[in-house]
């Protein structure tokens, strides 16, 4: 081997290095490391749909999300929720997943049982009239 080959080698093999260790450093994305994840047992039951009228631009309503808490929504456009709050019952913690859009998201988990968990989604219609709430229980 030359030594213009070996020049060529190293430079690759460096090349190749920094990729790989910027990749083992990035690391998962926030919303994956903070959504709460379900433990390998967990059953997840059907997802329960509730239409109300929605909020109107600039008001907010608050939503009981099972036994878990509540969510209050804001109706930031026809088009647009953003959740404000989210208050997790006594025994149990809240995230919020997808913070503000057609649809939000937020997650209850009961403090020290994975498995033990309440999903809440509240969408709006294309008119902005409607909203949805969906609720899913996991156990």
């Amino acid at each position: 081997m030359t030594i213009l080959h070996l020049h060529r080698y190293s430079r690759a093999l460096i090349a190749t290095a920094l990729v790989v260790s910027a990749i083992a450093f990035a690391g998962p994305p926030v919303a994956a490391a903070t959504a709460p994840t379900l433990a390998a047992g967990a059953i997840c039951g059907t997802k329960s749909v509730t239409k109300h009228p929605a909020p109107g631009v600039g008001k907010s309503a608050t939503i009981t999300a099972s036994t878990a808490g509540s969510v209050t929504v804001v109706q930031l456009t026809t088009t647009t929720l953003k959740v404000m709050s989210a208050t997790p019952a006594s025994g149990w913690k809240a995230t919020v997943i997808t913070a503000s859009g057609t649809t939000v998201h937020v997650g209850f988990q009961m403090v020290g049982f994975d498995n033990e968990q309440v999903r809440f989604w509240a969408r709006l219609n294309t008119t902005g009239t409607r909203m949805a709430v969906i609720l899913q229980t996991c156990t």
